[in-house]
């Protein structure tokens, strides 16, 4: 492998070396000296795709022989990855462009959980695409004289972005069903059995980072190729696949599409309760971080109006959210890790509802001082709280003299408990509630 990497810079592979890495079914096919470089990357990249082996949750796993497969993985990835780089510097056909840069974005995207990549192997994957891009560019500025000056780093993802969403990924996630009907196999058949997971389980990965790669405008055009994968994804039961559907329901559907597709869809409901689902009491904290300020967002969408707190269907459903969804999730997770979610987002629902809030006062005003009183040694929870009460205290002043008592004591009582405490400043980083 080191040899044929060193040869990255001779003007051809000699055939010997290209033997070495001929896989599968061209040996079978064709003559050794009738395979093209496209064949071998062709082929190099198919055998890149992780398998679903990885899919699992790596901290549950005990095995040290796992670890040792995955490492053994790494290390072949990154010498089929420097062959990869040596052939793309000759010419190569454009054709093979798509299945390159599907190749490296399954890497890329895998840069937070570091499952199958490696540094040395995102690095690779990044200058293959960089060359690639650069050739594109060459050949753009060779079809259009007038402007030889400007390259489009995008160009590369944003000329394959929907063939790949189109024919890589959605059919992954338009398998039909393929499991028994038995309550036995239910959870199996339903969620677990489905190729984007058990076959092809770096497709999300790799959709995830051409999403956040390709210029915006290209994903308002592929509104409705996205909208079941992103719902499956919220769908699932595992966490990471959930924090990852909200990640693409906030950038792709809220933020970089057009307002009037959603509403004229009648799909605004839809996204909301799936999002809605997410904010459990049991869930994870980053899922629930990442989904409220999300809702929130999604209903302004919702209410066609240039100012959403002008319209009444704006405070149902904000309404809707606090007393379903936060106000029970809040009282059953005092004390535990989602409280300080619930109190972190609250202050932003307040500010949106204005001087309707004083409605919430008595329900979120016992809960912080409970929490200011009582979670000593908690400083970010203590600290959410008290943000809250100050967005009641700005907010809703005029109604709030039945309560001060009850603040004042509670952050009398706080503040005597972190005077107290001679570790506060270092464990709080000099941050004071």
């Amino acid at each position: 492998m080191s040899c044929l990497y060193q040869s990255r810079l001779s003007k051809e592979i000699t055939l010997s070396e290209r033997n070495k890495f001929i896989i599968g079914d061209i040996n079978n096919n064709k003559d050794i000296e009738c395979v093209s470089n496209e064949d071998i990357i062709k082929q190099i990249c198919y055998r890149l795709e992780p398998s679903s082996f990885f899919d699992r949750n790596f901290n549950e796993v005990d095995d040290k022989n796992f670890f040792k497969r995955v490492d053994e993985f790494k290390i072949i990835s990154k010498s089929l990855y420097e062959i990869v780089y040596t052939l793309v510097q000759f010419d190569i056909d454009n054709s093979i462009y798509l299945e390159v840069l599907y190749c490296c974005s399954m890497y890329l995207g895998d840069e937070e959980n570091n499952k199958w990549s490696s540094v040395e192997t995102r690095n690779i994957s990044k200058t293959i695409i960089d060359i690639l891009n650069k050739k594109l560019n060459e050949n753009d500025k060779t079809k259009d004289t007038k402007d030889t000056n400007t390259n489009n780093e995008n160009l590369l993802v944003n000329k394959y972005y929907e063939e790949i969403l189109v024919n890589k990924i959605k059919v992954l996630f338009n398998q039909p069903y393929r499991g028994s009907k038995t309550k036995k196999d239910f959870k199996n058949n339903i969620y677990d059995i489905q190729l984007w997971k058990t076959d092809h389980p770096a497709s999300v990965y790799a959709l995830y980072w051409l999403t956040y790669s390709v210029d915006v405008h290209y994903i308002n055009n592929c509104f409705s190729q996205m909208i079941p994968i992103i719902l499956t994804l919220i769908d699932d039961y595992q966490i990471p696949y959930k924090l990852i559907g909200v990640k693409l329901m906030d950038y792709c559907i809220i933020h970089h599409t057009d307002p009037a597709q959603i509403r004229l869809t009648g799909l605004a409901n839809v996204f909301l309760e799936a999002l809605r689902l997410c904010l459990s009491f049991h869930s994870n904290p980053e899922l629930m971080d990442e989904t409220l300020p999300c809702i929130i967002s999604l209903i302004k969408l919702m209410v066609n109006y240039n100012e959403p707190q002008n319209s009444p269907e704006f405070f149902s459903l904000i309404e809707k959210i606090i007393t379903e969804d936060i106000i029970k999730g809040l009282s059953l997770s005092i004390g535990k890790s989602s409280a300080v979610i619930y109190l972190k987002h609250l202050p932003l629902m307040i500010d949106n509802l204005g001087i309707v809030s004083v409605r919430y006062l008595q329900l979120f005003i016992g809960p912080c001082c409970e929490i200011l009183t009582f979670n000593y040694g908690n400083y970010e929870n203590q600290y959410w709280a008290s943000n809250l009460l100050l967005s009641f205290i700005n907010t809703c002043i005029p109604r709030l003299s039945k309560y001060i008592g009850m603040i004042m004591e509670s952050t009398a009582e706080s503040w005597r408990q972190l005077k107290k405490s001679e570790s506060f400043k270092k464990d709080f980083n000099n941050k004071g509630v």
